[in-house]
């Protein structure tokens, strides 16, 4: 309270007060009686007001009393509070969401690498795999917990934000349906310098749909890793960000293998480390964005150095480069519009669902040489808003990866390999929020296609269904 409304505060407490006793006083005064009845009367009063004074200054000096030390007040931030002693402001918050999963045709063999679609290894058509029937999921493992702190200091304002959720690797579903915690975010930002992990550089989440599914719908640049930013803003609504990232190879096999190598290899398709695999250089990416009254759009660029060097006479290297922009616009108050175009070769890790970034062939040989797999691809996607609660997204991505081109052409490649050429995947959806952006609850159907360098192909159906609880 300020020393005026206290001010205030005392005046109407004292008016309060000393009325009764005034009105007393001139009852006293007018009453019949003596000289010594009066003076009697008279010390009464007096004595009754000095002890409505006291109490009155009493009053007024508890009101006065400094706050408590350990008392919470509000934050700088929205949902914040301050932390006792200090000018750190601190929120938790997070959400619980609920998964329900209808695979139409089963993925793979275990059930919980089915909880984020991957058309990049749908079922073959005509293999036992895809013959096999679907499968019902419910799980709470996306629920996700953070931790933000904002301080002011002379160097500017220091963020940090720590958030995880139960989708790593581990549990069962025989007791307690149990998850590993796996992190997502863990940086500090001091001003215009970020470190720590968080979403690349290259991720431009503003061209991106909305989904049920987590990660979905692909044909877009994605990943959360350790990174060193620094953020430049031109203006109010402009920024250019330069980051140096984490830059470790795949070393995933089978179709997702980000190194394929040719030659005295079974299958073709190895862990990197097998082949010397390493990372002698980070990588980095610089990111142009601005934002409008209605919309945002943006550039991309990245660099990586692939490298191979087994100690036994090969050592190759190669440059990856990948190129992107994203947008949306928002043209009424019911309909946005969105998407992205990507552009890129030796890349396939930064890319959802896009897997090969390189071939080494011949391998393993003194002549080997490392060529990176061009990918191209991008995803176009509208949201219709019916009521200020209830809103649809229609989306389409695609992607194209030309592994036989840097292979030296389809037959150079292992037959059977399952190697990837073409992803494409449609998704529509229907999202309820009925109390603003507490809770939602989501309903989306997926349809995937996968062709291979082989020229088979592989299909994906997919009905989700969720509720999720902010806090």
């Amino acid at each position: 309270m300020t020393e005026l409304a206290i001010q205030v505060e005392a005046r109407r407490r004292r008016a309060a007060l000393m009325g009764p006793a005034l009105l007393a006083a001139v009852g006293l005064l007018a009453a019949p009686g003596g000289a010594a009845a009066d003076d009697e009367r008279v010390r009464s009063l007096r004595s009754e007001l000095a002890h409505l004074e006291a109490r009155l200054a009493g009053l007024e000096a508890r009101r006065r009393l400094p706050v408590p030390a350990a008392a919470l007040t509000g934050g700088s931030q929205p949902k914040s509070w301050k932390l006792p002693g200090t000018n750190t402001s601190m929120r938790i918050g997070g959400y619980v969401k609920l998964d329900l999963i209808v695979n139409l045709n089963a993925i793979s063999t275990s059930s919980s690498l089915d909880d984020g679609s991957r058309v990049a290894r749908a079922p073959i058509d005509g293999t036992p795999a895809a013959r096999r029937q679907g499968n019902v999921r419910l799980h709470a493992r996306q629920s996700r917990v953070f931790i933000r702190t904002w301080t002011p200091t002379e160097w500017g304002r220091l963020d940090t934000r720590i958030e995880g959720d139960f989708f790593g690797a581990g549990g069962n579903q025989l007791i307690s349906n149990s998850n590993a915690f796996r992190l997502r975010h863990a940086y500090g930002r001091l001003g215009p310098v970020l470190a720590g992990q968080t979403y690349s550089n290259l991720f431009q989440g503003y061209g991106y749909a909305e989904t049920v599914e987590t990660g979905s719908p692909g044909g877009k640049i994605f990943g959360r890793q350790g990174q060193i930013l620094y953020t430049h803003r031109i203006g109010q609504a402009t920024r250019l960000a330069v980051s140096v990232e984490n830059p470790e190879t795949g070393s995933t096999t089978g179709p997702g293998a980000e190194i394929v190598a040719l030659g005295g290899i079974p299958g073709g398709q190895v862990v990197g480390s097998t082949l010397g695999a390493n990372d002698p250089m980070p990588f980095f990416a610089i990111h142009l964005n601005h934002r409008h009254p209605k919309g945002a759009f943006g550039a991309v660029i990245g660099l990586r150095r692939l490298h191979i060097d087994d100690g036994a006479g090969v050592d190759e290297a190669a440059l990856g480069w990948v190129v992107q922009l994203a947008g949306r616009h928002t043209f009424n108050r019911r309909l946005t519009v969105g998407g992205n175009v990507f552009v890129g070769k030796g890349f396939g890790r930064g890319i959802s669902h896009w897997d090969t970034s390189a071939v080494l062939r011949p391998a393993p040989a003194a002549t080997a040489r490392l060529r990176t797999v061009l990918g191209v691809g991008g995803s176009v996607w509208a949201q219709m808003r019916w009521t200020p609660t209830l809103r649809s997204n229609v989306i389409y991505s695609r992607s194209f990866i030309d592994i036989a081109g840097a292979a030296g052409g389809k037959a150079a490649l292992p037959e059977g390999a399952g190697l990837n050429r073409d992803l494409w995947r449609g998704i529509v959806n229907l999202i309820w929020s009925p109390v603003g952006s507490a809770v939602d609850f989501g309903v989306e159907y997926a349809h995937g296609f996968r062709g291979t360098i082989n020229g088979t192909n592989g299909k994906l159906h997919r009905i989700q269904a969720a509720m999720r609880v902010r806090f």
